[in-house]
């Protein structure tokens, strides 16, 4: 059993507050009607979605939408994945993992300038974020600027020494422009195989 007490108020233009006489006496009434409740209970909370759009998303509704759109781009299917990443960021336009990902979805599909910025608000929302300069790097290594490509691998290299890819891509940059590769000494060289000694020089040559 739910008990409601509506009280209304309709105030005069003739009244002053002193006057108020019936809305003291609605007070007392509405005082009287709850002291007559044994226990008051809170009402109890809506269901998520149900008729309430306006919910507020969790962060497990945020966090499934990220992993939809990451299918999407695992699976190469480009248009899903760029449209699963605008919309989550229109959820949350602080994440740069989704400005990095939407950034590799626009150079997958050759946009690179549109890449490039995305990516550069990733950096700016997480400067220390080592994707973002790898992908930045890759972006100029295709577009064969490699003297701005060079620059982001070798801040990949300091951040994460181990990193093959950083290594190979920065070797790689190096050989092509004709500059001097900065010497690579491991920090797990019992990790390195044989092919990957073979690929580092052949790219430092």
């Amino acid at each position: 059993m739910a008990w409601v007490v509506a009280v209304r108020h309709d105030p005069s233009p003739e009244c002053g507050e002193g006057l108020d006489v019936w809305g003291t006496a609605r007070r007392a009434a509405a005082a009287i009607l709850l002291s007559l409740l044994p226990v008051v209970l809170p009402l109890p909370a809506q269901s998520p979605g149900v008729g309430n759009p306006a919910r507020r998303l969790t962060e497990q509704d945020l966090r499934a939408a990220f992993e939809r759109a990451n299918r999407a781009l695992a699976a190469k299917d480009y248009p899903t994945a760029e449209q699963g990443f605008k919309d989550f960021l229109k959820l949350d336009p602080q994440s740069a993992a989704a400005y990095l990902d939407l950034g590799v979805v626009y150079m997958r599909t050759g946009r690179p300038d549109e890449a490039i910025r995305t990516l550069e608000t990733a950096k700016k929302l997480d400067p220390h974020m080592v994707g973002i300069d790898l992908n930045l790097g890759l972006i100029y290594y295709r577009e064969q600027d490699l003297k701005r490509a060079i620059p982001y691998f070798e801040r990949v290299v300091k951040a994460k020494p181990d990193s093959l890819q950083a290594h190979y891509l920065l070797g790689l940059s190096h050989f092509v422009s004709g500059s001097t590769a900065p010497q690579w000494r491991p920090s797990n060289p019992s990790a390195i195989t044989n092919r990957t000694i073979s690929i580092t020089f052949a790219c430092s040559a």
